[in-house]
């Protein structure tokens, strides 16, 4: 939009997700289908672009782990996936760019690494960082205006998982 290129940094935001999953028994792997929604609000936006801000996306992601074996119970990961940004949006509230820009159903891709822990043999909490990408893509807005951006994140998640 008008503003040329503009450099944003933001806010740590927050991310909430579930996911159902298969462990193959007497194996390492295991893999799960995960939705999740990231949100984080634009620090410092210039006043050229707005008064405010908020970057958020919703995903779809296959993902699959490898589980390394260790002696105590403390079980360390790494993980894959790939998927779809259902949604991706930035929301600028105030200025003559107010509006949502908005864009679906891009190609992301995610690394994790982490670790989880038993509590009982039927729940186990877990600790990670995961790498999240979709990229560089264009976010269409109001009267025809686009926005060009790369939307990349770190995630450091904690959780607990339920195993039936």
């Amino acid at each position: 939009f008008g503003a040329g290129e503009v450099s944003l940094s933001f806010d740590s935001g927050t991310t909430f997700g579930g996911a159902v999953g298969y462990e193959y028994a007497d194996s390492p792997f295991r893999i799960e289908l995960e939705f999740a929604y990231r949100s984080a609000d634009a620090a410092d936006l210039p006043p050229a672009v707005g008064s405010g801000g908020d970057f958020a996306s919703t995903s779809l992601m296959l993902n699959g782990y490898y589980m390394f074996d260790t002696p105590s119970t403390l079980r360390p990961y790494a993980g894959l996936g790939i998927g779809t940004a259902t949604e991706i949006d930035f929301d600028i509230e105030g200025g003559g760019n107010a509006g949502e820009y908005s864009d679906r159903g891009n190609f992301a891709y995610q690394v994790m690494i982490g670790a989880e822990y038993p509590v009982s043999n039927r729940i186990s909490i877990y600790g990670e960082a995961r790498y999240y990408s979709v990229g560089s893509v264009t976010l269409k807005g109001p009267g025809g205006q686009v926005m060009r951006t790369d939307y990349d994140t770190v995630d450091l998640n904690a959780g607990i998982a339920f195993k039936f």
